[in-house]
């Protein structure tokens, strides 16, 4: 393996790991908006606002009430969505961790192993490679 492939696996393993990051970070955000509605903080009006603006229907006619419901769903269904990426982004990120350990395993298996014997003449080896050529004794 090359030296360049390992490091894209580290690449890789990096920013999976900022995408999990930032997705647990919008999963809470969805679950503190949930629960200001359900308590009814002040903040609960503005958040009700901004899902159902997000919704394509028409919400002249409904009660107060009807749009606090319409509300929560909509966060709720944020929610499943983004503990789905979460959990895609953590497979995401133990898959590549786990190839850049593999990367990183087999980078140094080729290099210990790249030292192979020609022959053998009455005590000395013939190397093909490595970074001695004569054995110490």
């Amino acid at each position: 393996m090359s030296e360049v492939t390992t490091w894209v696996g580290v690449a890789a393993s990096a920013v999976s790991g900022v995408v999990t990051i930032v997705t647990l970070y919008l999963r809470s955000r969805t679950k503190a908006a949930l629960a200001a509605i359900q308590s009814g903080t002040p903040e609960a009006a503005r958040i009700v606002s901004d899902a159902v603006t997000s919704v394509a229907i028409d919400t002249k006619g409904l009660t107060k009430e009807q749009l606090f419901e319409l509300a929560r769903q909509e966060i709720q269904s944020r929610d499943r969505r983004n503990a789905r990426r979460v959990w895609a982004a953590l497979l995401f990120t133990v898959v590549c961790s786990v190839t850049t350990v593999l990367l990183f395993k087999l980078d140094g298996d080729t290099y210990e192993n790249s030292v192979h014997v020609k022959e053998w003449h009455g005590g000395t080896i013939n190397l093909t490679g490595g970074p001695s050529a004569v054995p110490s004794r």
